[in-house]
């Protein structure tokens, strides 16, 4: 079955007390250990040299995670 985490900057998140970069969606019923993973996958790395949040690039991305 296919699940879908949307992890994004916001000025609040689906959990309690998160903020900025954090998951605003998620399939009702997903693992905490899937969401574990899925919001490590989904990190956003600054690229080298840039010091300034407001110049740094957006980045979009589409991963396919198959669980055993």
């Amino acid at each position: 079955m296919a699940q879908e985490l949307i992890y994004t900057s916001s000025e609040r998140g689906v959990r309690s007390g998160t903020s900025g970069f954090c998951t605003v969606a998620y399939t009702r019923g997903m693992m905490p250990q899937t969401m574990q993973i899925l919001e490590a996958m989904s990190t956003y790395r600054m690229p080298l040299g840039m010091t300034e949040w407001q110049t740094a690039p957006v980045v979009w991305s589409h991963l396919r995670w198959q669980s055993i």
